[in-house]
């Protein structure tokens, strides 16, 4: 196969911000985790973990929560850490917690929490990128039942363009936490969305941040002597 310019550069794009849109892709969905998506020991795919640490999200988060034992406290409590390259994460719809949903890992400290619902119509989850960034988006899902979340989209609000992508092949009746996963590849100024589309009393716990790690300059620029080697020859 000919490696060409053309490839290198495309290649090189893959792993910039983009100048023009936000591109949005769904990746797919852990069922398998449970709660134990901070536990290092737990194995994840590479697909959802690019760093390979065994921890989702390990950039950043926003999570909502409730500690163990404190049953029906439908005050908003919120976990927050936000990565270098996010601003104004923010959570929007009702509220709820209970101890009777699932326990997740808790980000911040060892041990479990509740993880709480952001549910019912307009839910969603919104922040800004502030420097040119590719990155997978874990979405959190509580509570599951057989009437909860049935799709979850992620759509570029600012910014030039427009990137989209919505994961709808999902099933929410193990009644234990699933992750869906997206990548996205935006540029400083791009703001997004996380919008849910759930019955009134299911919805999602938060979302986690976690860069893709970029090629070495010296890994590029060995492809890019092997690509003018072959156009010689």
């Amino acid at each position: 196969m000919k490696l060409k310019i053309t490839h290198i550069i495309s290649l090189a794009a893959l792993f910039a911000g983009s100048a023009n849109a936000a591109t949005i892709v769904s990746l797919g969905v852990d069922t398998s985790t449970g709660a134990d998506w901070r536990t290092s020991t737990t194995t994840k795919s590479s697909a959802f973990d690019p760093d390979g640490d065994n921890i989702y999200g390990s950039d950043g988060y926003y999570i909502g929560y409730s500690a163990l034992g404190a049953a029906n406290l439908n005050v908003e409590q919120a976990l927050v850490d936000t990565p270098a390259y996010i601003s104004g994460i923010t959570g929007n719809g009702n509220f709820f917690a209970s101890d009777a949903y699932e326990n997740i890992d808790n980000p911040a400290a060892s041990g479990e929490i509740n993880g709480a619902l952001y549910y019912g119509t307009g839910t969603k989850f919104s922040f800004s990128v502030t420097q040119d960034t590719q990155f997978l988006i874990t979405v959190l899902v509580g509570d599951g039942t057989s009437d909860g979340v049935s799709s979850i989209t992620i759509n570029q609000t600012a910014g030039t363009g427009s990137g989209t992508a919505t994961n709808s092949g999902f099933t929410l009746a193990t009644d234990s936490p699933e992750y869906v996963f997206f990548n996205i590849n935006a540029a400083s100024g791009d703001a997004c969305d996380v919008d849910i589309v759930a019955s009134s009393t299911q919805g999602i716990t938060g979302i986690a941040f976690e860069a893709i790690p970029e090629p070495s300059a010296a890994l590029l620029g060995g492809i890019g002597m092997l690509a003018l080697l072959r156009r010689r020859r």
